[in-house]
């Protein structure tokens, strides 16, 4: 089965000076390039089949080794990734800490956690999450977009734009990221953008002579929101037709099974929360316990 892996179009043309320096390639934070439902197999789980499982690893080595990715970041401001690398300069990197943080969760259901990265260096263009598995014996790449995350307990993983220029309202556009038990990748499905007639009301006059009105045909269950789902990047960007919100989830439930999104809990890269990963009451003390390493959740 062919995969796409992630490919993000830059929304700000360029970085800001002070901003994160991104080794070789841009990254970007608005649609990618997807695969549809004809063409990507939607499988079952099978965890008698993981060859990665969590009977055959030892969870020590697997929290060492994202123990050592964070050490580095510490050190040096590098985050590693297959083609490239994200550079801190050295006058970012007290920001950066600051901001930064992390989350040891499992999200792709293989009894193994992941390490999920949101560097922040309060530079919008510069913002980036990263997370790393651990495959065939290393903690490795895997995946990185804009840090606005929602997670699926399917591990699909919803990865909201960084910018809400549209039409959207208060429907936030996202890239949506099947997980692929079968090749353990995230297939990039398609982008989703609406129009909010709320937004429309208020800005009538504007729209109308733009010719832009709220497509009231589409709305058919009367809700106010119509959806624009995009399985091929932005070629099409408010080009198609859009669809009403039985249509939308249709599409969207294919690819999540119907299941929740999960909460994940964040925490600030510190010496101290760095080697106290694979510690799960230490950080569920410093939530309860509303500790300022604990980061609000993103969900």
């Amino acid at each position: 089965m062919k995969v796409i892996r992630v490919s993000i179009i830059v929304l700000i043309g360029c970085l800001l000076i002070g901003c994160v320096q991104i080794k070789d390639d841009s990254i970007s934070n608005e649609a990618v390039n997807t695969q549809t439902a004809d063409n990507i197999d939607i499988v079952e789980v099978k965890a008698d089949v993981n060859d990665n499982s969590a009977e055959a690893i030892n969870l020590d080595d697997v929290y060492r080794q994202y123990k050592d990715i964070l050490v580095e970041f510490m050190k040096s401001g590098v985050l590693h990734m297959d083609d490239r690398d994200i550079e801190t300069p050295e006058a970012e990197m007290n920001t950066v800490l600051k901001y930064s943080s992390f989350a040891v969760e499992d999200i792709d259901n293989d009894d193994i956690d992941e390490l999920i990265v949101y560097y922040d260096d309060a530079c919008m263009a510069g913002m980036i999450a990263v997370i790393y598995d651990f495959i065939d014996g290393q903690a490795m790449y895997k995946f990185m977009e804009f840090p606005n995350l929602s997670i699926y307990e399917n591990g699909t993983i919803e990865a909201g734009w960084s910018h809400n220029q549209g039409y959207a309202g208060d429907f936030w556009p996202y890239n949506l990221y099947y997980y692929n038990p079968n090749t353990n990748e995230y297939d990039a499905v398609g982008s989703v953008d609406a129009y909010d007639k709320g937004l429309y009301e208020c800005n009538k006059e504007v729209l109308d002579a733009s010719g832009s009105p709220f497509p009231a045909e589409s709305d058919k269950d009367g809700n106010g929101f119509v959806y624009y789902i995009y399985e091929n990047g932005l070629e099409d960007y408010q080009k198609i037709e859009p669809v009403d919100d039985e249509a939308y989830q249709k599409w969207l439930n294919q690819y999540t099974d119907g299941t929740n999104k999960i909460s994940l809990d964040f925490y600030r890269i510190t010496n101290e929360t760095v080697e106290r990963i694979g510690d799960k009451e230490y950080f569920e003390n410093l939530k309860n316990s509303e500790s300022d390493f604990y980061v609000a959740p993103y969900y």
